[in-house]
């Protein structure tokens, strides 16, 4: 769960950079991106919550965290297996996440940074989703996910909440990218 939490973060970095890029070629009014920019800052804040219940529930939970680590290792022999490898990947989407947030790009390195970073993730992504749609894979992450959300709920009952609430930003924040594709084109 921890390392789809920092996917997630780099998701929404991507996410961050993509709004941002439509709203500035849009004309897009500053509500627009006000509102934007309010849903990324209480995405981060809950991710943060929710990250820090994960982290104290694995502290607290020695058999949760074994098969966390379990789970880990089964999925990157997979994923190696396939060709990709899954730490110098993470490596790259950091040090493309770096650049991206540095301010030093012009424009057109901007673009070629982010369609690197987004190459990379697609990659990635491809990799891991095609890892975990092997059953065995499959039937790990879903008792992984059962267990470690039970172990959260035990730990801090706003568990469920805090999910429903990011699951909600991350709509929102679809919703408002769209529009303003919707705003750029038409």
């Amino acid at each position: 769960m921890q390392r789809s939490l920092r996917f997630a973060t780099l998701a929404l970095l991507a996410l961050t950079m993509v709004v941002g890029t439509a709203y500035a070629g849009s004309g897009s009014n500053n509500s627009s991106q006000n509102h934007t920019q309010a849903l990324i800052h209480q995405y981060q804040k809950k991710s943060q919550k929710l990250q820090k219940i994960h982290q104290k529930t694995l502290k607290n939970n020695s058999s949760l965290k074994k098969e966390q680590n379990n789970y880990q290792q089964m999925l990157q022999s997979a994923v190696k297996k396939q060709g990709y490898n899954m730490k110098a990947g993470r490596q790259k989407l950091q040090a493309l996440s770096k650049k991206l947030r540095s301010g030093n790009l012009n424009k057109s390195k901007r673009k070629k940074v982010m369609q690197q970073f987004q190459s990379e993730r697609k990659k990635m992504t491809n990799a891991r989703q095609k890892a975990m749609s092997q059953p065995k894979i499959k039937k790990a992450r879903q008792k992984l996910q059962k267990d470690t959300l039970s172990a959260m709920n035990k730990q801090n009952p706003k568990t469920k909440s805090l999910i429903n609430s990011l699951r909600n930003i991350q709509k929102q924040m679809r919703n408002s990218m769209h529009k303003g594709k919707q705003q750029h084109s038409g």
